[in-house]
């Protein structure tokens, strides 16, 4: 099809676009052509391409999405950069947007990169070499292509992508309900429906699929809710929890992490599920030397999508691309501190620290003094399965409203939960790192979950999360204590307010629900009540220890 230039409408609603997420000026105009990309010999996918008009190009930049390649991707996608002097390829996956084939998340993106970049370089307006963006999947279809770096692939701008999905859905040992949402949000963008159909779909699913994280066998409510005919991808992902089963082969692109060598950008949310792995890639980075940049925002997973450091990225381009000066990045490394509501820069995370220690104790207190001798005490709930303690004041995947600023107040006065809090502080606390929980705990039954979410308690009683982890417990696990690592976080406690710590058997429907049985979790449907017991005497010393950094006054 032949290229059509950008229309004046299309102008405005750029310049609109761009002005809401803080960016410079366009440089120029650019056209627009509908193509057909092979990736095999049976296959094509298509895809949209954007030259700059009356322009010199500042690069290429090649986009890989499951997600469209119409309007709705297009606009914060590809048509901001192409207004600015880049080519864009925007390319859909196969099984989308009217290509070949079915999308099976994961397994075939390593090679349908490659396969685009290699019809790419065959096309008369490729400039030589090329950089790569997009978020959560998009980040992922970067992350494919690394695995076998491409020479002329330059730099790569992440905004919270996963390098492996089966950590994704299976990492803590339960199963994400998110994998269940995915699908059902794909299968419908998938029939073509349009922008407003599609919202609408995606605002509803909470309530949508309630009743199937509900039901009991699961797998019987996810073929009811897909009319009998559930993605067979889907039914693989949640009934083969084990990383070394065949379905996660293709999976895991990890090893990406050890060969890229290129300018990457990594962003995230302190919000955002995908932040451990966004953590995992920027120490795997740095610990090669790969230049690397690191942001951190206040902001949820489809937040940190379209946060407002846009400049960011396209700085990051015009540095690594297109070799322009004046326009670089402050420090390596700039998170938001949470509580003191202020971007901190720095040189690497995490900054250095010193250990801070909290002892949980008898009846909910969270002291810096230890249990005496005398101190034998333990205390306990009752996690019940067909009652299952919600998933409240901690990040979901789909997550489009206040993430942990929605609070926890409600949870920690639940009877199935156990709440440690201290008393006020007398001075300013800045935590930056990871939190970590040393818990003597025991269960009635192997079979159980643990849920620790770290919390600020202000002055009029309002709980807000700040750090978590969820995990199944293993079988058999040791006598001792269980070393709990919380995820990463930069938050400063104010003078007067109190640290809490909330210890739970699950968090449904984030992670469906432990039946407490040795059934399946996907196909069971028994359920036993488990009985957790958290010691805190001097002879079981449950302890959290927080990385505090000095408060520059």
């Amino acid at each position: 099809m032949a290229a059509i230039n950008r229309t004046i409408l299309g102008r405005c609603l750029d310049r609109w676009f761009a002005w809401t997420r803080g960016l410079p000026a366009e440089r120029c105009n650019y056209s627009m052509q509908d193509l057909k990309i092979p990736i095999d010999t049976k296959n094509k996918v298509t895809a949209k391409l954007y030259l700059p008009l009356d322009y010199k190009p500042c690069g290429t930049i090649l986009i890989r999405t499951p997600y469209g390649i119409d309007l709705l991707s297009s606009l914060p996608l590809a048509r901001m950069w192409a207004a600015r002097g880049y080519q864009v390829l925007l390319s859909s996956c196969r099984g989308t947007a009217g290509s070949d084939d079915e999308l099976v998340p994961g397994v075939n993106e390593a090679n349908d990169g490659a396969a685009v970049v290699t019809w790419m370089r065959d096309q008369h307006w490729y400039s030589g070499s090329f950089a790569m963006l997009g978020g959560s999947y998009l980040g992922y279809t970067q992350w494919a292509i690394l695995r076998d770096p491409p020479s002329d692939f330059k730099a790569a701008v992440i905004h919270t992508g996963v390098h492996s999905f089966h950590d994704l859905i299976w990492g803590t040992g339960a199963l994400g309900s998110f994998i269940i949402a995915w699908a059902d949000l794909a299968s419908f963008m998938n029939r073509g429906v349009g922008f407003i159909r599609t919202i609408l779909h995606f605002k509803s699913q909470n309530k949508r699929l309630k009743p199937v994280y509900d039901t009991v066998p699961l797998l019987g409510a996810i073929e009811q809710h897909f009319e009998g005919d559930p993605p067979t991808w889907l039914r693989n992902f949640i009934t083969n929890p084990e990383a070394t089963s065949e379905v996660w082969k293709e999976d895991n692109v990890a090893d990406a992490l050890r060969k890229a060598n290129i300018p990457i950008f990594l962003t995230a949310g302190w919000d955002d599920l995908i932040l451990p792995q966004v953590m995992q890639q920027y120490s795997a980075l740095t610990g090669r030397n790969c230049p690397v940049a690191l942001t951190i925002g206040p902001w949820t997973h489809l937040g940190a999508q379209r946060q407002s450091k846009l400049s960011d990225t396209l700085a990051w381009l015009d540095q690594h691309i297109a070799g322009l000066e004046g326009n670089t990045r402050r420090a390596p490394v700039q998170v938001y501190v949470t509580g003191a509501s202020e971007w901190r820069d720095l040189a690497r995370w995490p900054p250095p620290s010193q250990s801070y220690e909290l002892f949980l104790r008898v009846g909910g207190k969270f002291t810096v003094e230890p249990p005496s001798p005398s101190d034998t005490t333990s205390t306990s709930f009752t996690f019940d399965p067909a009652d299952p303690t919600p998933s409240v004041g901690h990040p979901l995947l789909f997550d489009d409203g206040p993430g942990r600023a929605g609070g926890n107040t409600a949870l920690a006065t639940r009877k199935d939960v156990l709440t440690f809090t201290t008393e006020p502080l007398d001075s300013d606390l800045e935590v930056c790192g990871q939190p970590l929980l040393e818990i003597h705990h025991s269960t009635s039954s192997p079979h159980a979950d643990l849920l620790v979410l770290m919390n600020e308690v202000d002055a009029k009683g309002f709980s807000r999360g700040i750090s978590e982890k969820y995990m199944r417990l293993p079988i058999p696990r040791d006598s001792g204590a269980i070393e709990v690592i919380l995820t990463d976080c930069a938050h400063r406690f104010r003078k007067g307010s109190r640290i809490q710590v909330i210890v739970a058997g699950g968090s449904h429907p984030k992670y469906l629900r432990n039946l407490g049985t040795e059934e399946n979790a996907v196909t069971g449907v028994e359920m036993q009540k488990v009985e957790h017991t958290v010691h805190h005497g001097s002879s079981m010393v449950s302890r959290l220890v927080l990385p505090v950094t000095p408060i520059d006054k």
